[in-house]
């Protein structure tokens, strides 16, 4: 509500100007009234289809609306009631397009007030575990992510999502738009493995139907196995299941990285999973530092031995191996190892809608990218490199993450 601002300092000056005028010209106000503080101006219910809550704040004067996740909000008629007397603008009943914000004014008399009004669509992202909770969780890479991603997005949007729960109640995905399965070493050898609840005929049949039915996955070096496990990648060709490191981890001096330029060609750094990175360029390949020297792990999950499967020499950039692969399997070729310069191994894809499968994955199976580097001590790291298991790179790691899920999200 907006106010006629009087300067205390003046307010004498103005009531003898007054008086003085009314003495003189008395007949001509009295048809005039001041209507500063009677009339109230407020949204009193704002009622729309389809959405899970509607908080209207008077202090703030905003009005936000909550819908689930996939709701198309361009076209949103909202059922006003406001304060007697006065009239608001867009009218009650008028369709308005909220993907972003809309002003509303509220009006009566000489007097005005202006809401925003806002909608929220909530979309979950889960954390996906064999552990019971944040809390189980042994693994300090799978630990350090989960951290990362309940202290990054509200907590409204995030949901930790153990196996366990999906085979209790497979309708815990159903509100789900986007699964992060972040997997490390088997917890004793520290070698690739399979959770067996990953498996149960259960939690895959429920997985692979969310999957199938639109959820999203972000896939990260172990848990890029979904890919396989789902049926969205064959088992029966060389390609999968795919490379993989294993084991307790080494000391390398080495700055590793994701290249993001197949085959030398196909500059995908413009892609939304890459914004806000600073790239490294050596002439021949653009890349993202992601792990500084230190203690390596070596998660690799990646996709070895194109050039075979399609009958072409090892170690060439045959054009091809990239479009007969990203052409049958409805992907796009994101990047691989840091010097790669062929098509020999894909690392990092995004996976899209194809036939049965209406999900989207984006899948980091690059053994670089791991999202804690161990310190000495850790996970049975012995550095002498980097021994505090500091990386410089971690903030790159965070925003692919961050981008990922939100890429995820919209799509």
């Amino acid at each position: 509500m907006n106010f006629l601002n009087i300067q205390p300092g003046k307010l004498g000056l103005l009531l003898l100007l007054a008086l003085s005028f009314f003495s003189c010209k008395k007949e001509k106000l009295d048809d005039i009234t001041l209507d500063i503080f009677d009339k109230e101006l407020l949204i009193q219910d704002f009622t729309v289809n389809g959405a899970d809550e509607v908080i209207i704040n008077e202090s703030n004067k905003t009005v936000t609306l909550k819908y689930p996740c996939g709701t198309d909000v361009k076209s949103i008629t909202p059922n006003i009631s406001i304060s007697s007397g006065a009239s608001i603008t867009p009218a009650s009943g008028t369709s308005v397009d909220l993907s972003s914000p809309v002003q509303y004014t509220i009006t009566n008399g000489n007097l005005f007030s202006t809401y925003t009004v806002s909608a929220d669509v909530l979309c979950i992202v889960g954390f996906l575990s064999h552990h019971s909770s944040p809390a189980a969780i042994t693994d300090d890479d799978e630990s350090a992510a989960a951290e990362w991603l309940f202290n990054t997005f509200d907590k409204e949007v995030t949901r930790f999502v153990s196996f366990d729960d999906i085979k209790a109640d497979p309708t815990v995905l159903d509100d789900i738009k986007v699964l992060w399965w972040l997997l490390d070493g088997d917890p004793v050898t520290l070698a690739f493995w399979t959770p067996p609840m990953a498996v149960d005929p259960d939690v895959l049949g429920a997985i692979t139907d969310w999957f199938k039915a639109g959820g999203n996955m972000y896939l990260y070096q172990y848990g890029c196995q979904m890919i396989f496990l789902t049926g969205r990648m064959p088992t029966n060709t060389i390609l999968g299941p795919a490379i993989g490191g294993g084991g307790p981890g080494f000391d390398n001096p080495d700055t590793w990285g994701i290249g993001v330029v197949p085959g030398a060609i196909h500059d995908m750094s413009s892609h939304p999973v890459f914004a806000g990175i600073q790239f490294e360029d050596n002439g021949s390949q653009k890349w993202i530092p992601v792990s500084s020297p230190g203690w390596k792990e070596d998660r690799n999950y990646m996709m070895d031995k194109l050039p075979d499967y399609y009958g072409e020499p090892f170690d060439q950039p045959v054009e091809r191996i990239y479009e007969e692969f990203t052409s049958e399997f409805d992907v796009v070729w994101l990047g691989s190892w840091d010097w790669q310069n062929d098509y020999r191994v894909a690392g990092m894809l995004e996976f899209l809608p194809s036939g049965e499968y209406q999900g989207r994955v984006i899948y980091n199976g690059v053994g670089g990218a791991e999202f804690n580097q161990n310190a000495t001590g850790e996970n049975g790291a012995e550095s002498e490199i980097n021994p505090d298991g500091i990386n410089a790179y971690q903030g790159n790691l965070e925003t692919m993450a961050k981008n990922s899920i939100n890429y995820l999200i919209k799509n």
